[in-house]
């Protein structure tokens, strides 16, 4: 109980009205106590107070009262033009990765294809031009002919045939030095 007051008489200010009007006072009064700190604050900001993003609170230049209205509306703009700008900066970079994708496509589909065709080269023996240079070596052309008959260059013919040399002389000596049972 506070000291003076009775229930009665409180009771009695309730029905009448005046404690609910006390209240609305009080209250007026820690409002109208807030906002003066929070204007006082905003004059000493002025035009070197806090920046958020390209003068938001910065003095206007007219010089005409500020309202915090102007301020919320100049800032969303802002927000707002940051995330175009962004959302610009992503597309681009997604345009980029796209083009990346497809490029690593295409060079995944070239060497799907060149590794079938050198798995059927390998499968079906020797390449045709390799078979081609030893039937008419073994026939007794002489380099030059067979270069000329196939219209290769000599280098690549003699090149043929001396690797088919090599790989004839090594084979009897990979069957001579297999494991033997014992």
């Amino acid at each position: 109980m506070v000291a003076g007051l009775d229930p009665e008489g409180a009771l009695g200010m309730l029905r009448e009205g005046w404690l609910p009007m006390a209240a609305v006072l009080a209250a007026l009064v820690f409002c109208f106590i807030f906002l003066r700190r929070g204007s006082r604050r905003a004059r000493r900001w002025g035009a070197e107070g806090p920046d958020l993003e390209r003068g938001a609170f910065a003095a206007r230049a007219s010089g005409a009262p500020r309202s915090s209205g102007d301020d919320a509306a100049r800032v969303l703009h802002e927000l707002k033009e940051i995330g175009r700008e962004i959302e610009g900066r992503i597309d681009t970079r997604i345009q980029y990765l796209t083009g990346l994708l497809a490029e690593a496509d295409r060079a995944v589909e070239r060497l799907t294809a060149a590794v079938a065709a050198a798995r059927d080269r390998a499968a079906g023996g020797e390449d045709p031009r390799k078979a081609e240079i030893l039937a008419l070596a073994r026939e007794g052309s002489d380099p030059g002919e067979i270069a000329g008959r196939l219209r290769l260059p000599v280098g690549e013919v003699q090149l043929v045939l001396g690797l088919a040399r090599r790989s004839a002389e090594t084979a009897p000596q990979a069957a001579d030095s297999g494991p033997r049972a014992g």
